[in-house]
């Protein structure tokens, strides 16, 4: 509403106009009684010059303050979305130098797995069908059926390979488990950067 008066034009004639009305109450004041019919007026003028000019200061004040705090809340907004990104930043190095760490060891855990089973040992130790099916239903996890007996049949995969695998899923379990804590602790962080707010 009293934007259109914001300008500095308006706002320098705030004091010449209180001014004004103060000197008009006051020549007022001294009218003789006589001329009864400018006295009034003058007074009513007066009244309204300087209660205006009261009334428009008091808003433009009003108005400076509340810009003031807006831009105070803008400056606030960037620093905490930078301090956000910072923590963010950190988060996603830490997490990629563990995944890296991660992704090392897997290729350990495949070359020694390549290295433990000689040809004779992978013969010698066939992996039974139930052991794959029980591992299969765990990975999707399914209860296993509870009518599945040993019967003794091998299965086609052979041992070397089945550790590969096993190897190759806990390591992926690892990942997920870096990325959850991750992101547990980024959201730990973002909520110490807006908490200080």
């Amino acid at each position: 509403m009293f934007e259109f008066l914001s300008d500095g034009f308006i706002f320098n004639f705030l004091f010449p106009i209180g001014v004004a009305g103060l000197v008009l109450l006051f020549v007022a004041y001294f009218i003789p009684v006589s001329l009864i019919k400018f006295k009034i007026p003058a007074l009513l003028l007066g009244i309204i010059l300087l209660l205006f000019s009261v009334f428009y200061y008091g808003k433009k004040v009003e108005f400076v303050k509340a810009e003031l705090q807006r831009q105070q809340d803008l400056v606030r907004i960037q620093q905490l979305e930078i301090a956000s990104q910072q923590v963010t930043t950190q988060t996603v190095i830490k997490y990629v130098d563990k995944i890296k760490v991660i992704e090392k060891e897997r290729l350990v855990y495949v070359d020694k797995i390549k290295n433990a089973f000689t040809p004779e040992i992978i013969l010698d130790y066939p992996i039974p069908n139930l052991f794959v099916r029980v591992l299969d239903d765990a990975a999707q996890g399914k209860i296993p059926d509870s009518t599945g007996v040993a019967d003794g049949t091998t299965s086609e995969i052979k041992i070397n390979d089945a550790a590969t695998y096993i190897s190759e899923n806990y390591t992926t379990c690892r990942l997920n488990s870096e990325k959850l804590e991750s992101l547990q602790n980024w959201i730990k962080f973002q909520q110490k950067v807006f908490a200080s707010e």
